[in-house]
């Protein structure tokens, strides 16, 4: 997958029409039929981890331990997003 940056987005942007630049902002996840409205942008304010078998299974080392407990095996567990990593926020609202 190539490298799409904050820096190109900002770029295309600014090649956009003054008046499309003035509207909702929308993003497609995947190939799904709906676009969902981009609320805003945001950080993640603590490392986020995931179990290397199961995607659901996912949150910061703290939560993680206090879920599974004795169970919890921190090796299981693979970095999927780190601190303060920047992202479009989606506003939960589908667009048909």
């Amino acid at each position: 997958m190539e490298k799409f940056t904050w820096d190109d987005l900002a770029e295309a942007i600014n090649k956009l029409p003054k008046e499309q630049r003035a509207n909702q902002v929308f993003m497609s996840i995947d190939d799904e039929s709906k676009f969902r409205h981009v609320a805003g942008i945001e950080s993640i304010p603590e490392d986020v981890y995931v179990y290397y078998d199961d995607p659901e299974d996912c949150g910061n080392l703290d939560d993680l331990k206090e879920t599974h407990g004795e169970d919890f095996i921190e090796s299981d567990y693979i970095l999927s997003t780190p601190k303060g990593t920047t992202f479009l926020y989606d506003g939960l609202k589908l667009m048909d």
